[in-house]
Formats: structure tokens, C-alpha cells, sequence
């Protein structure tokens, strides 16, 4: 193991858009696996029937389907994915694109048993993500940038959208939000890659006592590190959509942290900078090698 820790084992991993797809250069399959289907029963995704108990449930989850059509495209984008309980329980909701406003996304009140919410560049803002706090069981929370991968002569993988514009006006959560939902107490996962955070903002993160996997978008520096050291179950970090500099990583060995990484270009560089932090030789196995792991290790 390149580093000892008892506790936080952090991820480094550069999300470029082309590179954070797995399987993106297989063939496209048929059909269409990243719409949802509707009016179906026994369905575990889109909208099953069996599992609306109540007329609200029903107008919300129809009014969230709506907020994923894209004009000149079929179905919709909302993701819905539902337990194998008898009645079954609508678990994860994903949200793409401007026409989930705060207004529609105040209907996630009348889907009690949501453990997962993952938003993509919609039109949500601080105020809007207030509407989370009535959730009793969730778990993970991801805001994320769209993910927009093509290539030509094959489809793009599921849940890749190179159709949806892009938009100046995002992102629009930003660390406010963080304090806002401070009275979650039972969130595990949290993704905030398409937020706007100040490193000030992250003292947020000690509310939530089983936080154990964190993206973050901002710049690491010392305060961002001892937010993280406040979270005793933290054991995955990951910084995406950007280059990670040295001195972040010198900023992460306080962490006394064990490193990992997906894409070749940053295990070269973490790899320099520990030789050149502890003056010996780190070894490197990445996705190429015969081993088909990406860890450093000494």
C-alpha cells in the first residue's frame, strides 16, 4: 500500500467526458435502455403501476416524466427504478434538463421511500433542493454535469446525451445548499460535481455522520482537508471535470490517503509526485497492463 490509513481511502479521477464512459465504443444496442417506460406493471423501471398507492403519487411521477421529454425525441429522460418488493417501492429517481424547475421538483414529496436522486444540469437552485429534506430515506444525492459522449459510427452509451445543449447558466447549486440540508441524517453518497462550492462551504459535510463516498468540484487546499478529516466514514473522494495540481496533492497527503485512479496520464502524475515526495520508486498498473487494475502501489 502506497500510504497507511486507517480510515480514508481517496479516489482521484479527471471526468473527462470522452474517457468517464465505461463500454463506450460498443455497437449500440437496440432499442432504447435510458428511457423510461410508462403504463407498464411489474416494470422495475419507469413507471409501474403496481407501485402507486396513492392519486399524488401518480401525478408526480407523471409530471416528472413530462420534465424529461426533449422536443423531436421519444420518451422521456426521467429515470425511475423500483424495488423487487411486493408492492414494489420507487427507490431512484434521475432528473435531466431546464424543465425540472424548483416548482416540479417539489413533487418528490409524495415518493416517501426515494433513496437515491441523481439531477443533471436542470433548473433546481438552493431553494429547490430544500425539497430533499422531506425525503426520510435517502441515501445518495448526485448533482452532476450532463455527460455528453459520441463517437461516430456507434451509439452513445446509456444515460450519454450529446443531444442536450449546453448552458451558461449553470451550475446553479451551490454551497448554501449543503447547510440547507443539513437535516438529512441518513445520506451515505454525495456527488456535487455540477454545484459551485468554496472550500468555506465543506464544514457542511460533518452533518451527515455516514457520509462515506464525496465528489467534489473545487479546488483541495488545507481548510478543504480538514473538512474531510471531519467526516470519520469518508472513504472515496473524487475530483472531476478538471486537472488535479501538485499542490492539491500535497494538500491530500495530510490525508495520509491511499491513492487511486482510472486514466493513465493522472496515475503518471500522482506517481511522480510521490517518487518525488518519499524518494522512491512507486510502480504504477494501470487499465493496459495484463493485471486490468489502475492502483499505485510501492
Amino acid at each position: 500500500m502506497l500510504m497507511s490509513l486507517p480510515r480514508l481511502a481517496i479516489i482521484l479521477a479527471v471526468f473527462l467526458a470522452a474517457l468517464s464512459v465505461w463500454g463506450a465504443d460498443q455497437p449500440a444496442p437496440k432499442g432504447d435502455p435510458g428511457k423510461p417506460k410508462t403504463g407498464q406493471s411489474g416494470n422495475q423501471f419507469g413507471i409501474n403501476q403496481d407501485g402507486i398507492t396513492l392519486p399524488e403519487m401518480r401525478d408526480a411521477l407523471t409530471r416528472l416524466n413530462e420534465a424529461g421529454m426533449v422536443e423531436g425525441r421519444k420518451g422521456s429522460l426521467t429515470f425511475f427504478r423500483w424495488t423487487a418488493e411486493k408492492p414494489p417501492l420507487l427507490a431512484h429517481l434521475g432528473l435531466w434538463g431546464p424543465k425540472v424547475t424548483n416548482e416540479v421538483f417539489t413533487l418528490i414529496s409524495a415518493l416517501p421511500d426515494l433513496e437515491h436522486v441523481s439531477v443533471y444540469e436542470t433548473n433546481i437552485d438552493d431553494k429547490g433542493l430544500i425539497a430533499l429534506t422531506r425525503l426520510k430515506k435517502l441515501r445518495t444525492l448526485s448533482m452532476l454535469p450532463i455527460t455528453r459522449y459520441e463517437k461516430a459510427g456507434f451509439g452513445p452509451p446509456q444515460w450519454s446525451y450529446p443531444f442536450m445543449a449546453q448552458r451558461a447558466d449553470r451550475p446553479r447549486i451551490t454551497g448554501k445548499a449543503l447547510r440547507d440540508l443539513a437535516p438529512i441524517k441518513t445520506l451515505e453518497h454525495l456527488d456535487l460535481l455540477d454545484t459551485r462550492l468554496a472550500s468555506a462551504d465543506l464544514e457542511a459535510l460533518s452533518a451527515w455522520p455516514k457520509l462515506s463516498t464525496l465528489s467534489l468540484p473545487n479546488t483541495i487546499d488545507a481548510e478543504t482537508v480538514k473538512h474531510l478529516q471531519a467526516c470519520p466514514w469518508l472513504t472515496s473522494l473524487t475530483l472531476g471535470y478538471r486537472e488535479v495540481t501538485a499542490a492539491e496533492l500535497e494538500s491530500l497527503a495530510g490525508c495520509k490517503a491511499l491513492s487511486f485512479t482510472q486514466f493513465t496520464e493522472m496515475g503518471d502524475s500522482i506517481r511522480r509526485h510521490v517518487q518525488e515526495t518519499f524518494g522512491r520508486e512507486v510502480l504504477f498498473l494501470h487499465g493496459a497492463s495484463k493485471t486490468g487494475t489502475s492502483w499505485l502501489s510501492n
